[in-house]
């Protein structure tokens, strides 16, 4: 009976604390039914691109850039104009390159003229040479041919005096005989004098002609 007493005295003591019972919360999470799938998980690094084959571009020229004819990034292939460079001071060199090679060829074409008249002037020369040797040629042989008949010539008229002259002591010749005779040989001997300084003329002349003097 006690024990009964205690209990209901201990129920209300709880009661008289004001002491709520907690309640049962309902959940506001939004819910979803799981299911098997594939997803892409996005993944971001830090990377720098490089190409197959790195082309260091360099200028053949020097000078000023005028224009830049690319963007960076663009896509480029051979023949394509990346930039331009002030050309004034490369025609300028160029012109002076052209009129250099302007008077070249003019020279050249003088010189080749110059030549042709040399060519002509020595083939003119050796024919002329040519010609004088054959009439030094021919001179001295006629002097030669002449020769041998001014000497036969004389060696009769010199034959012819001797005779007339004894003729003359012997009496039977005058002495206009004998003056006669040695005026024919004395002539002869002129003649055959002559032909001797014509054949060595001429010879001075074939030795010039060959080139063994000057004038």
């Amino acid at each position: 009976m006690k024990k009964i007493i205690f209990l209901v005295a201990l129920t209300g003591i709880v009661a008289g604390c004001g002491t709520q019972v907690p309640q049962a919360v309902l959940s506001s999470y939004p819910t979803m039914t799981v299911t098997k799938s594939d997803i892409t998980l996005p993944l971001k690094y830090s990377a720098t691109l490089k190409g197959t084959s790195d082309v260091t571009i360099k200028p053949q020229v020097s000078g000023q850039l005028m224009e830049v004819c690319i963007t960076e990034g663009q896509q480029v292939k051979k023949g394509d104009v990346l930039f331009r460079i002030d050309s004034r001071n490369a025609q300028l060199e160029l012109e002076s390159a052209e009129a250099q090679l302007a008077a070249a060829i003019a020279a050249e074409s003088s010189a080749k003229l110059n030549q042709e008249d040399k060519l002509n002037s020595y083939v003119q020369t050796v024919v002329n040479a040519g010609n004088q040797v054959n009439d030094c040629l021919a001179q001295c042989q006629v002097a030669q041919d002449k020769d041998i008949l001014y000497k036969r010539q004389v060696e009769v008229l010199q034959d012819a005096y001797i005779g007339t002259h004894e003729l003359m002591n012997s009496g039977k010749a005058a002495y206009l005989e004998v003056l006669t005779a040695q005026e024919s040989l004395l002539s002869a001997q002129l003649s055959e004098a002559e032909n001797l300084y014509d054949g060595s003329m001429a010879l001075i002349s074939l030795y010039i002609a060959l080139g063994g003097a000057t004038k």
